[in-house]
């Protein structure tokens, strides 16, 4: 029967009402079942399946289980009103209300495990959307530079958007405060760069465009043109070749 019941919900615990009520359960259950077990009826014995639930019910209180445990009253109340159809009496009737008080007492328990799980989803979209807010808001520097992203030990830190006060803009990672990997520096004049970065400077492989239509394509030292590139003038005319400090090397 384990096997059948949800899993517990965590955070609970017995207090003193509900060890008096699981244990005046348990033991119910164990007499019912022994008195099931050892009963002259031959056969199928019909009392036996109430009795499985009790079983049931007994080891969902004791797991905290209380959706378990609520299920196997539904289904003990349910056998007992269609006992009571077949044959009226005072007993059962008594029997049934005491199966409904125990219901209750489940019913305040439970926790709908969907229900916290959805309540956590939802609280940690917000955080999210809180954090996602945050960053869109940007932090103003003491420089007068504006940074939208995280920081880390006060510096930015990861993918994030630096905006100088000078009209350029970064997007890309950072490292210790300074650009670091693959990013996108655009300039007030119009010239885009995107490529490496190193400690704050342009310096490894990328492209650099100029508002008039041409583009350098190659290696870049300290933020300057140094090293094998390619470079095209907007009329189409491309130099192919080695490049010092932005210069081409005749």
């Amino acid at each position: 029967m384990t096997s059948s019941i949800p899993k517990s919900t965590p955070n609970q615990v017995m207090d003193l009402s509900y060890k008096i009520v699981f244990l005046i359960v348990s033991t119910y259950a164990f007499i019912n079942f022994i008195l099931m077990l050892f009963s002259n009826e031959g056969g199928f014995k019909t009392g036996m399946v109430p009795s499985l639930f009790w079983i049931w019910l007994a080891w969902g209180m004791y797991k905290l289980n209380y959706e378990g445990a609520r299920a196997a009253i539904i289904v003990l109340m349910f056998f007992k009103v269609i006992f009571i159809l077949i044959i009226p009496n005072i007993i059962s009737i008594i029997q049934l209300a005491a199966y409904y008080v125990l219901y209750d007492f489940l019913n305040t328990r439970y926790v709908d495990e969907s229900q916290t799980k959805s309540e956590s989803v939802l609280t940690a979209t917000k955080n999210k959307e809180k954090k996602v807010a945050s960053n869109k808001a940007g932090k103003r520097l003491p420089n007068g530079d504006v940074y939208f992203g995280k920081f880390v030990a006060g510096k930015p830190s990861g993918k994030g958007r630096y905006e100088y006060k000078n009209g350029n803009v970064y997007t890309g990672p950072f490292k210790a405060g300074k650009m670091t990997g693959k990013g996108m520096l655009e300039f007030k004049n119009g010239q885009i760069y995107k490529g490496d970065f190193i400690d704050g400077k342009r310096t490894g492989k990328g492209v650099l465009t100029w508002p008039y239509g041409a583009t350098y394509k190659g290696d870049f030292v300290n933020g300057r043109r140094t090293g094998k590139g390619t470079f095209i003038w907007c009329d189409g005319t491309v130099y192919e070749g080695n490049f010092i400090n932005g210069k081409k090397c005749e």
